[in-house]
């Protein structure tokens, strides 16, 4: 018992916190792709029925994509009701069981120093923090790639299974965590010292997550005429040019953004240190360890390399690089655990300590508007601003004006979160002419008529709000 207290106490300690942080954000809307496509599928599920089959809900709302995320949060919805507390609250929930995979994890390949400073390194970016209570599926992939190549490599081949149909069933980039398993296998039937047995237990934990896959591609053919969702077939770009450009942005996103440089620009030092001091220069052999440590690393290593390859050859967003910040941040936590076990332990807390706090320090003026920064609540105040301004003016009838595709479909759609199914306004267009009652402007999608309608004397600004470096304004027609 006190072993399992001594063991889970810091875990314990990194969910709560994790929790009370985010209690506000419970409660706010929905923002940006989590708007106007996620929730809204979520929401339609919610209401024809859970179902994992192509065909039967929007497929312009769920853009193709396998369907486990929506009926996950479309069962927890059944449950727990359609507020906006109960589906921040799923995905609060998804992300707390990341953290508890990624501690569980380093602690049972590694130690508790590991699976410390992992989880609460991890948990204490931003990059998380942000997503972490969104309804979007990036946490949940996440979590499925992290375990799938932990049962990959710890030969839990029924656990891998499970968890390999879930990743395909979430996103269509779960098929390179299979390609990447795939190609290992071909390989382990070279190596003699791997038993029959154990070849075709791992045979079989990869087949059939492929069956499952495949039946649902084959349906949505028969249903749409199409495997995969045409708009997301055009954005593929095989461009050489492009791909490095993509590569080493998102290289450059992982490991150099929100002060993770100086991590690594610590952690190299020291290990040039280390060097010197106990005269060896092969310690990076020593941190992989042997058996499923080094097989883990490897795996993780070659897996983020075939990730990254995919989404510089995608259209990629910079949430979907979560798995790879996980990778990056556990080898920063081996790597640093190794280093000072071998020079002072006594060293370790404080530099563990300085470590963190550079994690926190990113925190100041982190004032971005996308939806792995800060800057996102800012931006959703703006916006819920705006939306409770025209509704306080029972506007939902009157001619309204934007170019922001954001606030057209925060205002027009229940799901969002802004408004109730009642208080749906009921012409919002992208014309500001002769018919507009009231102009919609903001920074997050600029719009260079905000300067004409600014000298137009039969326009009046009567709203105005500013949050850091957000603003909106509303113009009324005189």
């Amino acid at each position: 018992m006190n072993l399992s207290i001594k063991k889970y106490s810091p875990l314990a300690l990194i969910v709560v916190g994790l929790i009370l942080f985010k209690i506000p954000h419970l409660f706010l809307p929905h923002y940006w792709d989590e708007a106007w496509s996620y929730a809204t599928a979520v929401q339609l599920m919610y209401e024809k029925g859970v179902t994992l089959l192509p065909g039967f809900i929007d497929v312009d709302a769920t853009r193709g994509h396998p369907l486990f995320f929506y009926a996950a949060a479309a069962s927890w919805m059944k449950i727990f009701g359609a507020s906006l507390l109960s589906k921040h609250a799923f995905a609060l929930l998804i992300s707390t069981l990341l953290l508890i995979a990624i501690y569980e994890v380093c602690y049972k390949l590694y130690n508790i120093r590991v699976a410390v400073l992992s989880t609460l390194l991890f948990a204490s970016q931003i990059f998380f923090f942000v997503q972490s209570s969104m309804l979007l599926p990036e946490v949940m992939v996440a979590l499925f790639f992290f375990t799938s190549i932990y049962f990959f490599v710890s030969e839990k081949y029924i656990a891998l299974a499970l968890s390999l149909s879930l990743l395909y069933l979430t996103k269509e980039s779960g098929l390179v965590l299979g390609i990447v398993l795939g190609i290992t296998f071909f390989v382990s039937l070279l190596i003699k010292n791997i038993l029959r047995r154990e070849k075709i237990k791992m045979f079989f934990a990869l087949l059939i997550p492929g069956l499952i896959i495949v039946s649902f591609y084959i349906i949505q053919k028969v249903k749409y005429g199409w495997f995969f969702f045409p708009d997301h077939i055009g954005l593929i770009n095989t461009s050489l040019k492009d791909l490095v450009s993509k590569f080493q942005g998102a290289l450059g996103m992982v490991f150099l953004e929100e002060k993770r440089k100086w991590l690594w620009i610590m952690i190299g030092a020291m290990a040039i240190f280390y060097s010197f001091r106990k005269k060896e220069y092969k310690w990076l052999l020593f941190v992989l360890g042997n058996g499923q440590k080094n097989r883990f690393v490897m795996m993780a290593v070659v897996f983020s390399i075939a990730y990254l390859l995919f989404c510089s050859v995608n259209f990629y967003t910079v949430r979907y690089l979560m798995p790879v910040l996980i990778i990056s941040l556990i080898l920063f936590s081996v790597g640093l655990d190794y280093l000072f076990k071998n020079l002072s332990l006594k060293l370790y807390y404080p530099f563990a300590i300085v470590v963190l706090a550079l994690s926190v320090q990113s925190y100041v003026k982190n004032n971005a508007t996308g939806d792995v920064s800060l800057g996102s609540y800012d931006a959703l105040k703006v916006q819920q601003g705006v939306i409770q301004f025209l509704d306080a003016q029972d506007a939902q009838k009157n001619q309204i004006g934007t170019g922001s595709f954001l606030q057209k479909i925060n205002m027009q759609n229940a799901a969002c979160g802004f408004i109730s199914s009642q208080n749906e306004f009921q012409h919002v267009r992208w014309d500001i002419d002769g018919l507009t009652d009231y102009a919609v402007f903001d920074n997050l999608e600029p719009d260079t008529r905000i300067e004409a309608i600014k000298s137009d004397t039969n326009f009046i600004l009567v709203y105005e709000i500013h949050e850091e470096n957000v603003w909106g304004m509303v113009y009324k027609k005189k």
